[in-house]
């Protein structure tokens, strides 16, 4: 092939290994002057026009490693090779420099998946295409490696070289790699302890190699497989030094991402960091609902070490799950350990929430004693109040919400407004629930605040209960819509049930009995599988009066037996539920003509609902006492009971109207049928569109009844 010119030529075909005794001296004489270069050079082209009797493309690849005199004689052979078509040169971006005057730059990009897909194949080709950015040395590399290989020895080479070709450049752009995909230039710096404006020319000549790429004001590894090779070639004590270094400055920032402080605290041996850092990322999970993530966390917190912290954050994930026993467990483990306060406020919260109301009223004020944050002893306040009315003490807990107010406004707190106004709607304090509620009377801070024994879908929920119950049925049924879509949002299972088990009870009110099962069924499913007694109980007893309204007496008294059951253990608001349910008894005893049995229940009832404030279910018994009393002959007073009536709506919601045409069928007075037309036509008027028709429908044939017989229920 050399022909003739192999005289010339052959010296420089072989490393100086190969070239033989005075080889290598013979190769160099061939560059040592004009003239002898001048030989070299036609010597070159000549051989090349051989090779090439026809018109031809020449590739020279890795121009940018070219040395002068290559350089120079690209220059000539575009003017002396008449037969070359095309001259291709290849050169690394950020490293070129005019070899030759070219007619057409072309920047080669990255290789599409779709391309990788026919080098690799297209079951490798999206990881590998994610790793090497789409480099074909790279991808090509890998697809020859074995699948255990991660990163080749040619690729590992290929790139170390070009990283130590930059000098001092290289250690920084090794540690940077150590560090992670995106430079962080002031961590870098305090990390390496050196001067930024280095640290950025380091980074530069990085990017005009393409170890990295310049990303608006920043910089980033753009290859996995590049951060990877160079963060490879740094090992020992110096890589567990860097991550050691970047955990500790991290962890004084509160706007770092918990996550890599703590992977840089776990790769530097820092457990506690990791620890604390983790179960910061914890909460983070929490606050956008991601409660598996969250669990994850702080479960990997705890394995570098038993922080209380730790273990109150991990009790809240299990109590928003409704994992109560879980949650006690680690609410102990915390209060054993003695050195949170927040310890009590969790464990109090727990203790609610497991039916354990003095030891939640017991934690609650031992919070309040001995937590100097304000906000820890609001948090006491709130415990202790809900745990007194759960038990029925509303004295107590009307005490402690006007305490929980003082405070608040002390401090310039909010305190949480929806269990103070669960209070006054089972007070019957509508007006005020509904205040307290809509408009803001605690504080200035943040309209959420942070509870364990309460969340914002309470809000929802109660307002829409306080809504209800005075007959606002659009508005109550929206809030409720609106506490089930945050419900589904926040995976709150223990609330599934809420907002079908109050819809129903609107469905009830007008009449669609089928549809208020449904709803009641669903309820009492939900309650039940979230061990949720409070909710399961109310769907049984609504359930027991959409039976009883239908006429089937025999299941209404099944239903009555199931709750009974229910309630015989303790839970939140059992003392209300006992008295809803043994008001329900006493109705069906003057159903079933023992008026006077009935009357003497229906009297009992009374004096135990006053005795709780419970003005709901102080007027129905009052209400049924009057019935029974007519029933078996007593007197009525008309005025009376027709007063009795008016205060129904207050009470009583969308059961009003029915109650007073109730109340007349059965005692006889007149006056309650008009008194009940005007109360279903204020309903009407407060409901969706949709369900008017189904009110009028229900209400035209009860009335119509009210003259001629004691209607059902």
């Amino acid at each position: 092939m050399l022909g003739p010119e192999r005289a010339v030529l052959a010296p420089l075909l072989g490393p100086p290994s190969e070239l033989g005794p005075g080889g290598y001296t013979a190769a160099l004489s061939l560059v040592a002057s004009p003239a002898a270069t001048a030989i070299l050079y036609s010597a070159l082209i000549t051989v090349i026009r051989r090779i090439c009797p026809q018109p031809s493309v020449l590739l020279v690849d890795d121009v940018h490693n070219a040395d002068p005199a290559t350089v120079a004689w690209l220059r000539q052979i575009t003017q002396r090779a008449p037969d070359l078509l095309l001259l291709v040169i290849t050169i690394q971006p950020g490293r070129q420099h005019r070899a030759t005057e070219v007619d057409r730059v072309i920047t080669v990009g990255p290789l599409s998946v779709q391309a990788a897909a026919e080098i690799v194949g297209p079951e490798r080709a999206v990881s590998l295409h994610r790793r090497t950015g789409g480099n074909p040395l790279f991808l090509t590399a890998l697809a020859k490696a074995p699948e255990d290989v991660a990163i080749p020895d040619s690729v590992q080479a290929a790139i170390g070289n070009r990283c130590d070709s930059l000098g001092e450049a290289s250690e920084t752009l090794r540690a940077a790699a150590v560090l992670g995909t995106e430079v962080d230039i002031d961590l870098l710096a305090r990390v390496l302890r050196a001067d930024p404006v280095t640290l950025i020319d380091h980074l530069e000549l990085g990017a005009r190699s393409a170890l990295v790429a310049e990303d608006q004001a920043t910089f980033v590894f753009p290859h996995a497989i590049v951060r990877d090779a160079l963060s490879s070639g740094v090992r020992g004590a110096r890589r567990r030094l860097l991550h050691r270094e970047a955990a500790r400055i991290l962890a004084k920032s509160a706007d770092a991402d918990p996550l890599t402080v703590a992977e840089h605290a776990r790769l530097g041996g820092e457990g506690h960091i990791a620890a604390v850092a983790l179960t910061r990322a914890s909460v983070r999970a929490a606050e956008r609902f991601d409660h598996a993530a969250a669990l994850q966390r702080v479960d990997e917190a705890l394995t570098f070490e038993t922080t209380t912290g730790a273990l109150l954050r991990r009790a809240r994930i299990h109590l928003s799950q409704a994992r109560y026993v879980e949650a006690e467990q680690d609410a102990d483990a915390a209060l054993e350990r003695g050195d949170d306060p927040r310890a009590l406020e969790v464990a109090g919260a727990v203790a609610f929430y497991r039916r354990r109301f003095e030891r939640a009223r017991s934690l609650a004020g031992a919070l309040r004693e001995r937590a100097a944050d304000p906000r820890l002893q609001l948090e006491g306040l709130t415990i202790g109040a809900r745990a007194a009315h759960a038990a029925g003490d509303l004295t107590r807990a009307l005490a402690l919400f006007g305490e929980a107010a003082e405070l608040a406004q002390r401090n310039g707190l909010r305190a949480p407004a929806s269990p103070y106004a669960f209070l006054q709607v089972h007070r019957g304090e509508i007006d005020a629930a509904l205040r307290l509620l809509e408009v803001s009377v605690w504080g200035r801070a943040t309209p959420t605040p942070s509870s364990t024994v309460y969340t914002a879908v309470h809000d929802q929920f109660i307002s829409g209960y306080a809504l209800a119950t005075v007959g606002r049925m659009a508005e109550a049924q929206e809030r409720w819509n609106r506490g089930a879509t945050e419900v589904a949002r926040q995976g709150l299972t223990r609330y599934a049930g809420m907002a079908p088990n109050f819809n129903a009870w609107v469905q009830r009110g007008i009449g669609e009995l089928n549809a208020a099962r449904e709803g009641n069924a669903e309820g009492r499913a939900a309650g039940r599988d979230a061990d949720y007694r409070e909710l399961e109980v109310y769907a049984v007893l609504d359930l027991c009066e959409v039976e009883m309204l239908d006429g089937n007496h025999a299941e209404a008294r099944v239903l009555l037996d199931a709750a009974a059951e229910l309630t015989s253990e303790d839970f939140a608001y059992r003392w209300r539920h006992l008295l809803r349910l043994d008001l329900l008894r006493a109705r069906l005893m003057v159903h079933d003509g023992d008026a006077e049995r009935g009357q003497q229940s229906a009297i009992e009832v009374g004096e135990r609902a006053r005795q709780h404030q419970a003005r709901r279910y102080a007027l129905l018994a009052e209400l049924l006492e009057t019935e029974a009393r007519g029933q078996i002959g007593g007197p009525i007073d008309a005025t009376s009971l027709t007063a009795l009536c008016e205060q129904l709506p207050a009470v009583a919601g969308p059961e009003a109207w029915r109650l007073t045409a109730d109340a007349g069928a059965i005692t006889g007075v007149a006056a309650c049928r008009g008194l009940a037309e005007r109360q279903a036509a204020r309903l009407a008027a407060s409901l969706p569109d949709a369900m008017t028709a189904s009110l009028r429908r229900y209400a035209g044939t009860r009335l119509a009844r009210i003259s001629t017989s004691a209607l059902s229920g």
